[in-house]
Formats: C-alpha cells, structure tokens, sequence
C-alpha cells in the first residue's frame, strides 16, 4: 500500500522545500514548515528560514522554537551537510523501500539495524542520520519501508514479510561476521524494530516514539495512519502486544524505549511497558511526537546510539 506525504523525504520533496525557502515573501507559518524541513536534510538553505524566526519578537512558541531549530540545525551541521554529499550517494539515501549498509571503516563485530519510518526518515534524512552515526563502533544497517504497511509487508530485496526481517538480519550478519546486532526504530517504523529485537537473538534495543499494543482489542490508542483498511491488509498474527513478549524477555538484554511527554499516544504506548525489567523507559517531558529533534539539539542522540552498541 503506497504512502505519498508532503512531508515524505525524497528528491522531490526537498526541491519543493528549496523553492518555498527560496521565495522573497516568506511569513512566519511558512518559515516554521521551511526550517523544520531544511534543517533535518542538513541543508544549508535553513539558514534564511531560521533567521526569520530567530527575529519573531511576539510568540514566546516561536521564539522557543527557533531556539531549538537552531541548535538542531547547528548539531547535525557538525556530522553532515547535504551540499557536500555526492549525487549516487543521496540518491541512494532518498530511495524509498529498500535496505541500505553503511560499512565501517574499523573492524568491529557489531551491526546496528536501523528501521526508518514511513515518511522515509529518522527525523533527519537517512543521509544525516547514516553522517552522525558513521563514527559508532558498528556497522550499520538501515531498513525503510515508506508505506502504510510499515513492515508489515516486508521489505523490498530483503524480507517478503514482517517474521522474515528477522531471520534476513540474522542471514546478514551472518555473512559478514557480525556477532553482536543492534535494533532501533522511530515512529512508525519503532514497532516493527521492537518486535524484530524480540523475535531474534538481539543485544540492545533503543526506540523512539513509538506503538507497543497492535493487538485487535487493544484499549491503547492506534497510529493515526494505521486505519482498518491497512489493518484488514496485514497478518493478524503479528499484530501483536508486546508486553507479554517483554515479559519473558531476557532483562539483561538492555532495551529503552523514548517518548514525550506531550503526545497522549506515545504516552499511552510507553507506560502500558511500564515495571518491566526487560526495558526502561526515558520520559522527555517536553517533547511532543519528535523526540529525535530535542535529543540532537541537546547533543544527547548520537551519546544514546554509542551506548547502545558499546560491548558488554
């Protein structure tokens, strides 16, 4: 099932961004969408959109805002900026349904797999993401499947469905002599992680913002894009809660899950996890849906990542 969004990434998608940061008459609400846009690409365009809302006197939201885009946009400008990327090297990072290995040029025994979501990113585009990463101990594997489906479906070239991701992980490492696998994931794209982690042998799990209860008669509430239509689509034997899953789950496996604290959902789906041993939660008390962003203005997502993959 196709997902096409404005806010999905792809080549596209980012030159319609360029155009509308590029205008001469930019508001505030436009300057808003343009930075949010820009500075997750690592694009050097979101430098005059900031500007704009740095100058906002009026909106203390405003003001506060541009204060967090900006130290966002000047963190990942540290690791990646998409001017200096080459042309095969976006391309294969804007690809929608696909799978991606991003080597390490040490030797290392890790890999860790990465499941985007379904607007084809991690907040940050795939690019920066794979930039901010690159300096980990591990090789990494980044999954996307940008449709309604999120993984349910599978994964184009590399898994036919949501069990076989597991086993394609395992085959993969496998081959390249990986013996110790990561798992992450964010958004719509964390459930399907989460799962994967507990369906094969895994030493560490770090999610984001994301569902914990798919099951049919779930009391938690649903993912806004995950309607009947999409759910009449998918196996029901991986729509899954993954409490009782948790619950005899090995504890010294280190799992975590962050969410914020202003979105009711996430919310929702982290504390049903709560007082299990096998995973703790990290409550971001000001953060909404996007708890990416706040990690990364504050230094903290890369930190989190490293402590994940560091060896026993």
């Amino acid at each position: 099932m196709e997902f096409n969004h404005i806010l999905q990434h792809s080549l596209e998608g980012l030159q319609r961004i360029e155009r509308l940061a590029g205008r001469d008459d930019l508001p505030v609400r436009k300057a808003l969408f343009a930075a949010e846009e820009l500075v997750a690409h690592g694009h050097p365009g979101a430098s005059r959109p900031i500007s704009i809302l740095q100058a906002e006197t009026r909106h203390r939201n405003v003001i506060a805002y541009a204060e967090l885009i900006g130290k966002t946009f000047s963190e990942i400008r540290k690791f990646y900026r998409i001017e200096n990327a080459s042309r095969k090297h976006i391309e294969i990072c804007y690809r929608k349904n696909s799978f991606l290995h991003a080597r390490n040029s040490a030797e290392s025994d890790a890999l860790l797999v990465i499941f985007t979501n379904m607007f084809n990113n991690f907040y940050v585009s795939n690019a920066a993401l794979i930039a901010m990463l690159s300096r980990l101990p591990c090789d990494i594997l980044l999954l996307k499947d940008a449709s309604f489906l999120n993984y349910h479906g599978g994964i184009s070239g590399f898994a036919a469905d949501m069990p076989g991701i597991a086993e394609s992980i395992r085959r993969f490492a496998d081959k390249r002599g990986k013996r110790r696998i990561y798992v992450s994931g964010y958004s719509s794209g964390g459930y399907a992680a989460l799962l994967t982690s507990l369906l094969m042998p895994c030493d560490g799990y770090l999610g984001f913002s994301h569902q914990t209860d798919l099951g049919k008669d779930s009391p938690l509430p649903a993912p806004r894009l995950f309607s009947d239509e999409v759910r009449a689509r998918v196996n029901p034997e991986w729509l899954l809660d993954c409490r009782p899953l948790l619950e005899q789950a090995d504890p010294a496996v280190p799992r975590t899950l962050v969410y914020g604290g202003r979105n009711d959902r996430d919310v929702a789906h982290a504390t049903h996890l709560d007082g299990l041993a096998s995973i703790g939660l990290v409550h971001l008390p000001g953060a909404a849906h996007n708890t990416i962003q706040p990690l990364i203005a504050e230094g903290k997502l890369i930190e989190m990542f490293r402590a994940l993959v560091a060896p026993g």
